[in-house]
């Protein structure tokens, strides 16, 4: 609020999420990986698109976004990411550079990933043991 004095002050869910941002800590414990793992896909589609994300990375950190999701009980997304996937395979290099097929399973790919702050926040709260400490 403008003019307000009042300032928000990070909880530890925001903290965890912050620091899977950076990638994977070192005492990560399996919802640390899951999150980190997740956004090694989810920054570059939301940055260039998903079938550039699915272009840059390799199949095993692939195949470990995908897991992220269904960690946190995302199936949506998962079943775009495979549909684009399938569709990649399948799209000629002129159709890919067309930037048509990505810009509707892009924007198909935003829609159903708009719950994946909401989902960790529900995990982390029923599940904080399953994060690494944010504590040194």
């Amino acid at each position: 609020m403008a003019g307000s004095s009042e300032s928000y002050t990070l909880t530890d869910a925001d903290l965890v999420w912050n620091r899977a941002c950076a990638g994977v800590c070192d005492d990560a414990r399996p919802g640390d990986i899951a999150l980190a793992s997740l956004f090694q896909l989810d920054g570059p589609a939301h940055n260039g698109g998903v079938l550039h994300a699915l272009e840059c990375l390799e199949p095993e950190a692939l195949q470990a976004a995908l897991d992220g999701f269904a960690y946190f009980g995302l199936s949506e997304p998962i079943a775009v990411l495979k549909r684009a996937a399938t569709a990649a395979s399948s799209l000629s290099e002129r159709e890919l550079d067309d930037g048509d097929a990505d810009e509707a399973l892009s924007a198909e790919y935003w829609v159903a990933a708009e719950g994946i702050l909401e989902a960790f926040r529900q995990h982390y709260s029923a599940h904080a043991e399953q994060f690494a400490s944010i504590r040194s």
